[in-house]
């Protein structure tokens, strides 16, 4: 049932723990070994958090950055319990493409790397991006970017901006393109409808 060997490894419902702490058998997917180990090969190793307000947190010492490791698997987030794992919230797939209300991000099959947002009949997808507390006038409510990378710095961008107006009601939707690296507004749509081309101000 239980065995501390005398590397001080301790093992629950296996005789040969190779982690720290193995439980149900042990880690033997890669040569490096993790500090916990929790396996089940039949159905799937589990780990349960239970609590009011259940907090999973990595608490990084160094310089590290923390990491999920999904084994060329992709990754689900559901709205299940384990009796009943539910639907898919969001999905990243084993291309890296992120859906959101879908298990199946990348619905055209283009060759890129997707974000889907689907929705249903009677709440459709939506992609919103905001300001809590924006004040200024011609300040950004949000921003959709461009960039060309070919060099270690970025450039070569364009962007769709959002834009708070003379009030807080009134909005703007400004588009800027760059030539030589250098960026500039080249169009904007006014709260009033009106459309202004190569500046900023009627």
């Amino acid at each position: 049932r239980m065995r501390l060997d005398t590397s001080g490894n301790l093992g629950l419902g296996t005789s040969s723990p190779d982690s720290l702490l193995s439980v149900g058998g042990t880690f033997t997917a890669t040569t490096a070994k993790p500090t916990v180990a929790v396996v089940n090969t039949t159905s799937g190793g589990s780990l349960g958090i239970r609590g009011k307000s259940p907090i999973l947190a990595f608490d990084r010492t160094a310089s590290g950055t923390p990491k999920i490791l999904m084994d060329s698997g992709g990754l689900e987030f559901k709205d299940g319990t384990l009796d009943d794992e539910g639907d898919v919230n969001v999905k990243i797939d084993t291309s890296g493409n992120v859906g959101i209300g879908t298990d199946s991000p990348d619905v055209a099959g283009f060759p890129s790397s997707t974000l889907t947002i689907e929705g249903s009949s009677t709440n459709y997808g939506a992609f919103e991006l905001g300001s809590a507390s924006q004040t200024s006038a011609d300040g950004r409510l949000g921003e959709i970017r461009f960039y060309n990378k070919e060099s270690a710095n970025p450039y070569g961008f364009a962007s769709i901006r959002g834009l708070r107006g003379a009030s807080a009601g009134d909005s703007h939707i400004s588009f800027f393109t760059s030539s030589s690296n250098t960026g500039a507004e080249r169009m904007r749509i006014l709260s009033s409808g009106n459309m202004l081309l190569g500046s900023a101000s009627a």
